[in-house]
């Protein structure tokens, strides 16, 4: 009789999130590259750099405050070294996309990151792309965003990680959605 092998303990804990388009990739899913710049499907549970499952079930949470008129949208990115890196790649620099289903207007500008793009500066805009450096053992990202028009607001979120050596993130994207009534 074969006995499969024991699940890994951030699969364990990210449960139904896997979808099988993304498990099938990563199948046939070349290594990545030196630079470290180009995208390669990264199952959460198998990349240094990760989406913490804490942070809700699909990895980032968006909640409507309607007092206040905004939406408050957040993350967090964490490292594991899996035996290969005893320590974060020290010249690692992260980029984290937020892209929205409808135009926001972004409140502050998130602490330790840079605002990269709209290059209009806080939008209105649908997508936000931010900047952090070094890449350490992740970061967390917290903004307020005021959406335009009430309804549903859905924020699609990617990270890449730039001159991180052969150091791997996640390629799977983080989705939070909540309803918004001003």
């Amino acid at each position: 009789m074969t006995v499969a092998p024991a699940p890994k303990r951030r699969a364990i804990l990210k449960g139904a999130a896997w979808s099988t388009p993304v498990i099938a990739a990563a199948i046939g899913a070349p290594a990545a590259s030196a630079s470290g710049s180009v995208d390669v499907a990264i199952p959460n549970d198998q990349a240094n750099f990760y989406w913490v499952p804490s942070a809700g079930a699909d990895f980032s949470t968006l909640a409507a405050h309607s007092g206040d008129k905004q939406v408050e949208y957040s993350t967090q990115i964490s490292y594991t070294d899996f035996g290969a890196w005893p320590a974060p790649p020290l010249r690692g620099h992260f980029q984290l996309r937020i892209t929205f289903d409808a135009p926001v207007t972004l409140q502050s500008i998130p602490r330790s990151w840079t605002l990269m793009a709209p290059s209009s500066g806080m939008g209105p805009a649908n997508t936000f792309m931010f900047h952090a450096s070094p890449s350490s053992g992740g970061h967390n990202l917290s903004a307020k965003f005021v959406p335009l028009t009430a309804g549903q607001v859905t924020a699609l979120s990617s990270m890449s990680l730039i001159d991180g050596g052969a150091t791997t993130w996640a390629q799977e994207s983080a989705v939070a959605t909540a309803d918004f009534s001003p």
